[in-house]
């Protein structure tokens, strides 16, 4: 029998230095030695931080030609896709992130998307191409002054002066009812959906 308890014995101590000899070589594995260096992701850029900025034409402007010139501005070496009502036109950006491309126009409200598909950022903007005014003659001051604008939106009160408007944007607009002012849609009711053009001087 003491033979039995000497063996035991020895298993024992045998089995607890195998057992302690595993728990330190996982405690010196898990704990830091001096200072560790840990591996960071390479940043990358986040999309939301490109942008499209359109510098012509401006939203809800009024042309009087069928060819119009968008330009603007986004991130270098991108390519934009400019997308009109009847054709969708591709161009790059160059080394400092200016784009320029003529586009067509069809007679009446257009609607145009300038996409840069890398981000999958899209401006929009609203063009009216109207021949019911006449490009002004004089300097460019006196242009900038009678430019033609647009108003578009849902007519909510009329008045013998003024028609009120909601614009797409859920601004609130008031149009004066004179003969300066084009409508798209003669005698507007309330709840109709309305283009109205005027000079911005008059």
């Amino acid at each position: 029998m003491r033979k039995e308890v000497v063996w035991a014995i020895i298993a024992g101590v045998t089995f607890g230095l195998v057992i302690a000899f595993g728990v330190v070589r996982i405690n010196s594995t898990l704990k830091p030695k001096g200072e560790a260096i840990e591996a960071s992701p390479t940043p990358r850029p986040n999309p939301s931080e490109f942008k499209i900025t359109l510098d012509k034409p401006e939203n809800e402007d009024v042309v009087n030609e069928d060819i119009i010139t968008v330009s603007g501005i986004t991130k270098p070496k991108s390519t934009i896709i400019i997308s009109a009502e009847e054709k969708d036109y591709i161009v790059s950006s160059d080394d400092k992130g200016f784009f320029e491309k003529e586009i067509n126009l069809i007679s009446g409200v257009n609607q145009i998307l300038v996409t840069d598909p890398s981000s999958q950022i899209t401006e929009k903007l609203l063009v009216i191409y109207s021949s019911a005014f006449e490009e002004n003659e004089g300097d460019r001051l006196e242009k900038a002054a009678n430019k033609p604008k647009a108003y578009l939106g849902t007519v909510t009160d009329i008045t013998d002066s003024t028609i009120q408007i909601k614009t797409t944007v859920s601004e609130i607009k008031q149009v004066s009812v004179s003969e300066e002012v084009v409508y798209v849609k003669t005698e507007p009711a309330i709840g109709d959906f309305i283009v109205a053009m005027q000079m911005l001087n008059q």
